[in-house]
């Protein structure tokens, strides 16, 4: 459900989507959108007032001596549970401008301006972040643009690309699987933001290398691609320390080649851009030109130094007003688990003809391993064992509902429900797959319960059980320094 704290976010978010509007029309907009919900949401009291959002707290004290701000720390939660930089901004940008005009306001009214000079620079302070808030993320979507020039396949649209047709009912049965490593892998996740930042990358190579960590998954694409000098030097670095570099590539859930090519979009029946619960949009997972197009994204990161390449949100949606979703391509008919497992063969054989030692590896659900129903979405761990190198599920013991394996609360007991989960998966593969070939994402970050060291280790244990020495860690902020004592080499 869409709070009212998320009004603004998304009738912005919509804003900017708008190409038909020059920057200047978007940003009176802006200004008289944010005017008229600033002055609708101001409180009239004249001492005291405060907001709150369900990603933190936020406060601002008026009395005689002007206005005391204060951000608590729990502002920043919306980081943890994985929101973008962008949404983060839209969200909390009210707030201190909020502060700026009803410090304005009252100070005015109550004939303090003179005194309080101070709250004038505030009010200056506060509009230039706004202001600069409104251009930063203007210029956000046209470099998005700018990237996506270089990832639109040669045909866009429809019909046979780059040979896709084969693949529709099952193409060949034999993949080329690269060659394992003989390290272990063992990896922690980074945005493309924390890569590009020196000073984190640094911080974060030195904590691999004191641990039992040998690699890093970054994200060279999520709603769009993030390739750029600081990217590639990025990877060189990681190259360097002597750590596996891994791309993780957001797939079917895609704002970028969405926006330039809206025709390989899901639709809303109105014929608009059909979006998620969180704004997101996403291309149709039976289009073969958005097959195409993320084939070229993987090249591109293989190309750039990433030796594995691991691919996430290969699926229809799970979440928004599915019904109303009207798709380009997709039929209805086809059930969604043979578009989805023609992908899986798709995209292996066209990345590995261009580069044949390049690993691939899937995200998929843990509940893949439970049930071989598709879960609506199309995923099924026995369509995936045939195709990537690694299949790595989702095991994070707080997605699971309440009375999965006789548990009130999975996430406490985080040993049981990630052995029941590789018990059950293992069950539904042939006898000769390789137990090796699953590399669990493990939960690092605190859900239905507080994940200490303690509890990573009781994952890694379940793991053991199974003679799975490789996983990856999830932690939306990529903090990971609590869990050092259960890594150790």
């Amino acid at each position: 459900m869409v709070t009212k704290h998320y009004i603004g976010p998304i009738v912005i978010h919509r804003l900017f989507l708008n190409e038909s509007w020059s920057r200047y029309t978007k940003l009176v907009f802006f200004l008289l959108f944010f005017s008229f919900f600033l002055h609708c949401g101001l409180p009239t009291h004249a001492h005291a007032w405060r907001f709150h959002t369900n990603h933190g707290g936020f406060s601002a004290n008026q009395n005689s001596r002007g206005v005391d701000f204060v951000y608590p720390r729990a502002i920043f939660r919306g980081f943890e549970v994985g929101m973008g930089y962008a949404e983060f901004v839209l969200l909390h940008i009210r707030m201190p401008v909020a502060c700026g005009i009803f410090s304005f306001h009252r100070t005015w009214y109550y004939g303090r301006m003179r005194r309080n000079p101070g709250v004038i620079i505030a009010v200056f302070v506060c509009f230039c972040a706004f202001f600069g808030a409104f251009f930063a993320l203007e210029m956000l979507g046209r470099s998005q643009s700018r990237l996506m020039r270089d990832f639109t396949p040669s045909t866009v649209s429809g019909g046979d690309v780059f040979g896709a047709q084969e693949y529709e009912s099952g193409g060949p049965t034999s993949i080329l699987f690269a060659s394992v490593s003989s390290a272990p892998v063992r990896a922690i996740y980074l945005t493309a933001s924390t890569a590009k930042n020196p000073a984190r990358l640094a911080s974060l190579i030195a904590f691999v290398k004191k641990t039992n960590l040998t690699a890093m998954v970054i994200n060279a694409k999520d709603d769009g691609p993030q390739f750029d000098d600081a990217l590639t030097k990025a990877v060189a670095d990681v190259r360097e320390a002597g750590i596996y570099p891994i791309a993780r590539i957001v797939i079917f859930k895609d704002h970028a080649f969405a926006r330039e090519h809206p025709q390989e979009a899901l639709k809303n029946s109105a014929g608009s851009l059909w979006r998620d619960y969180r704004g997101g949009t996403w291309l149709d997972p039976a289009s073969k030109a958005s097959w195409a197009y993320v084939v070229d994204v993987a090249r591109r990161a293989a190309d750039i130094g990433f030796d594995e390449i691991n691919l996430d949100y290969v699926r229809f949606p799970t979440d928004g007003a599915i019904s109303s979703i009207r798709y380009p391509a997709w039929d209805g008919k086809k059930p969604k688990t043979e578009i989805i497992a023609a992908f899986f063969v798709y995209f292996n054989t066209e990345l590995k003809k261009t580069h044949p030692r390049t690993r691939t590896s899937l995200d998929i659900f843990g509940y893949t391993f439970l049930a071989s129903s598709g879960l609506n979405i199309g995923q099924r761990v026995e369509d995936a064992a045939g195709t990537f190198d690694i299949i790595a599920p989702m095991v994070y013991p707080s997605h699971y509902s309440a009375g999965n394996f006789g548990l009130a609360n999975p996430a406490a007991h985080p040993y049981t429900v990630v052995k029941k989960t590789l018990e059950s998966g293992f069950a539904k593969l042939p006898a000769d797959f390789s137990k090796q070939r699953v590399r669990p994402w493990l939960q690092a970050f605190d859900m239905g319960a507080i994940y200490d060291a303690r509890m990573l280790q009781e994952q890694i244990r379940a793991l053991a059980e199974f003679g799975i020495t490789e996983y990856y860690l999830w932690n939306p902020r990529n903090i990971y320094d609590r869990y050092e004592s259960a890594l150790k080499r």
